[in-house]
């Protein structure tokens, strides 16, 4: 809903980058609507604001990467959507923890130690498209996707990866088969069939130190593997409270 103020209290001083699906364009902003994130509470503080349609700077898609160059790193408590005005006409909310579907609808809130990738069943980027958004934070681990999007991958794009990381995609399950390698990083986009690979997508892995799955498979798309995953890596790093590795590992996808 436009005109209501979200405030992020699962993801409070968190948020590192951000991407939107589905918000609405058009509005009193120079015909356009406008998001708006604030470093307090309640829609108030400092205030960074885009707008709604993705093209920030005559490009497409370029969505705030690194709010550390916008000064708010670690620092966004709330958000809205302006479409007729910057006021909080429709009220408050608090859309998690009870309401996170509601908010990853609206926005995706990244960590900037992890990994966030979409894959898109059409590379035309000016269509709407079906997508899912996949969030990782482990290296040389394979992602199988064959449960949700196999063979369904006309296009993908990343943002957050480590910048001497590599983003491989393959034509079989857990890793094999024919292969494409994108260096482009942080952030990156590709369309598959110009290397031959349309709607034949069926896992993918990110590189760092080598090219084969060090770190174990993992169908991405199937809750109880994601929940025995993630359940082992909050295990494992309970006992230093000041080890960020947990976020850094916790795969999830919407």
């Amino acid at each position: 809903m436009t005109q209501r103020c979200y405030n992020l209290g699962c993801f409070n001083d968190k948020a590192s980058s951000v991407k939107w699906e589905g918000l609405p364009t058009t509005g009193a902003f120079n015909g356009q609507s406008r998001i708006a994130f604030f470093t307090g509470k309640e829609c108030t503080g400092d205030s960074r604001d885009w707008p709604t349609d993705g093209v920030i700077n005559d490009k497409e898609g370029n969505y705030p990467m690194d709010f550390s160059l916008d000064g708010i790193n670690d620092a966004i408590s709330s958000f809205m959507i302006w479409e007729t005005s910057k006021k909080a006409t429709n009220g408050q909310d608090l859309p998690c923890p009870w309401g996170l579907t509601l908010l990853l609808l609206l926005v995706v809130f990244t960590p900037v130690r992890a990994t966030d990738i979409w894959f898109y069943n059409d590379d035309d980027y000016d269509k709407h498209k079906t997508f899912k958004r996949f969030n990782f934070g482990i290296a040389q681990r394979c992602y199988n996707i064959a449960d949700c999007f196999d063979n369904k991958a006309s296009s993908a794009s990343w943002i957050n990866a480590p910048k001497a990381a590599w983003l491989a995609f393959y034509d079989d399950e857990e890793c094999r088969g024919t292969q494409y390698v994108s260096m482009s990083t942080p952030s990156g986009e590709m369309k598959f069939a110009p290397v031959g690979l349309d709607n034949k997508i069926s896992s993918f892995m990110q590189w760092e130190y080598a090219t084969f799955a060090l770190k174990g498979f993992v169908d991405i798309c199937n809750d109880a593997a994601i929940l025995a995953v993630n359940a082992t890596t909050n295990t494992t790093d309970a006992s230093n409270d000041n080890d960020n590795s947990a976020l850094n590992a916790t795969i999830s996808f919407y």
